[in-house]
């Protein structure tokens, strides 16, 4: 049984399935340096990193949520560099051309500040976002990043930076990460004091720490490179981890119907002992075996049978609902650049909210509301949610992400009187869909997910985003921020409203669909 890895090592064994051994295997005809995006695939999967490398065209399109932190990740970069003036940015696209001005200002030996310095050792290739020349020559770096909290995968990059700078007889005085600054509070609309919003993480003791593991990793990821039997690798928990890989789609279409990875609840240690006994998915697992959980169990027996299976306390559940009951779908904003006055990095803004109601008699009405005028929506949020539900019955929600995003609100400069509908929303009896589903209910169609749109297909036989132009809400909240644009057309504004509009009613509209078919 071969032995394959992920970064440098699975440590576990598999046996390749049969169109991974026929498959087609191509190397790349013109090879290319390891950069560090390159890196930080290889990091997450061996085979994520030949894929990216050999097959950079066949890479899915970005979706609209991708492209936006992207964007952001530019504008962040931008805002954190005026908290250096006087800074010189070398070329930006051309690599072979950044090299030599990065060389050129660093054989001046005078401090300066170089943004976008470019080096390259051993075919691997790094630019920095910030970097503090000393008289000396020495180097302070500064990697820029979007989370509020320095992640592992952050110090590899700036380690990686320190091994290629250092290799070329540079000298790295400091590693440093630049981050979002989680008690940032927007003051100004459109301005934002670089000063404020990020805080410096010095993580050189750490970097230097990581030196040898990322001269290893470069050594593995070459010898990776050339070997195509590294297309063989199976899926498994790294395919999510620290972000769903921009190949899972294929990956799960070269593998088994129901791969391990779709197992709720997976451990590294359950995952680590079925791969050393041989098993790569669902069905070959023993239900009856010690340290699965009830969760587990069920989805095993539900695959192995073929068939959804329902826990009888799922409908005695459902019958104990207060009237009228509201099932409530809202979607948020997230942008890593705070937009409104007061609000935070990373802060989630509700904007549009769709209500079923259904009463004790069986009627059903609905009600929803968009905030697409240019202000802060929180307000207009909560009061016209507050009047359509009147605070009276119970709420069904898809999951407790509503309650969650409400609550933070309460730390928000709203007034009291929309903190006082916060709060009468808040403790308003509510039921969580998803976690009822996750608790009593499996289906083979889940593959593990218990999202709305997942378990809607699976238990109701229907797409939810058939015929939609909205289909996530990635999109909606791309389509809010163009709604929102000032230099979009009035008739495409009308378009988008609606849009919006039936894509939060069909959201509502399955969660009550979905709760009738749970009640039978």
């Amino acid at each position: 049984m071969r032995r394959f890895c992920s970064a440098l090592a699975l440590g576990v064994g598999f046996r390749p399935h049969r169109a991974a051994l026929t498959r087609k295997r191509s190397l790349a005809t013109d090879p290319r340096p390891l950069d560090k995006a390159l890196f930080a695939a290889g990091i997450q999967c061996a085979k994520r990193l030949y894929l990216s490398y050999h097959q950079p065209d066949e890479a899915p399109e970005p979706t609209d949520t991708q492209v936006a932190m992207a964007d952001a990740g530019k504008q962040l970069v931008a805002l954190a560099r005026e908290g250096f003036p006087k800074g010189t940015a070398v070329d930006a696209d051309d690599f072979a051309k950044a090299m030599e001005e990065t060389k050129a200002l660093l054989a001046e030996k005078k401090p300066c500040i170089i943004f976008d310095a470019a080096f390259r050792h051993q075919n691997v290739d790094i630019r920095c976002d910030v970097a503090l020349v000393s008289a000396d020559g020495s180097l302070s770096i500064f990697e820029v990043k979007s989370g509020t909290k320095v992640k592992p995968r952050h110090v590899l990059d700036v380690a990686l930076q320190t091994h290629v700078i250092e290799a070329l007889g540079y000298k790295v005085r400091s590693a440093n990460i630049l981050h979002v600054n989680a008690q940032y509070r927007h003051e100004h609309e459109g301005q934002y004091l670089a000063q404020k919003l990020f805080k410096n993480s010095d993580v050189t003791e750490r970097a230097r720490k990581n030196l040898p593991r990322v001269k290893e990793q470069v050594s593995a990821f070459a010898a990776l490179l050339k070997d195509p039997a590294t297309l063989d690798l199976p899926t498994g928990l790294w395919c999510k981890e620290p972000f769903p890989c921009i190949y899972l789609d294929k990956c799960r279409a070269e593998g088994p119907d129901h791969p391990l990875l779709d197992l709720p609840d997976l451990t590294r240690q359950q995952e680590h002992r079925f791969h050393e006994n041989g098993v790569e998915e669902i069905a070959a697992i023993d239900a009856t075996a010690t340290g699965l959980s009830a969760v587990q169990k069920r989805a095993i027996k539900s695959v192995q049978d073929g068939a959804p299976i329902f826990e009888d306390f799922v409908k005695s559940e459902l019958k104990d609902l207060d009237y009228p009951a509201h099932f409530v779908h809202v979607e948020f904003l997230l942008e890593v650049l705070p937009r409104y006055v007061g609000t935070r990095p990373w802060q989630q803004v509700p904007f549009l909210w769709s209500v079923h109601t259904l009463q004790q008699d069986g009627t059903v009405e609905h009600a929803a509301h968009l905030c697409d005028e240019k202000d802060d929506p929180r307000s207009t949020f909560v009061r016209t949610l507050v009047a359509r539900t009147k605070v009276d019955g119970m709420l069904i929600l898809f999951s407790n992400y509503f309650e969650a995003r409400m609550r933070e609100l309460l730390d928000d400069n709203l007034g009291q009187a929309v903190k006082s509908d916060l709060r009468s929303l808040i403790n308003m009896p509510f039921l969580e869909m998803q976690h009822l589903v996750n608790a009593g209910v499996y289906s083979p169609s889940f593959h593990g997910s218990f999202e709305l749109d997942i378990v809607v297909k699976g238990l109701l036989g229907e797409d939810p985003t058939e015929g939609m132009t909205i289909t996530d809400s990635g999109q909606a909240a791309q389509a809010y921020l163009k709604l929102l644009n000032s230099r979009t057309r009035a008739a495409t504004k009308t378009k988008l409203k609606d849009d919006l509009l039936a894509w939060a009613k069909s959201r509502s509209e399955r969660m009550h669909a979905l709760y009738l078919a749970l009640s039978k």
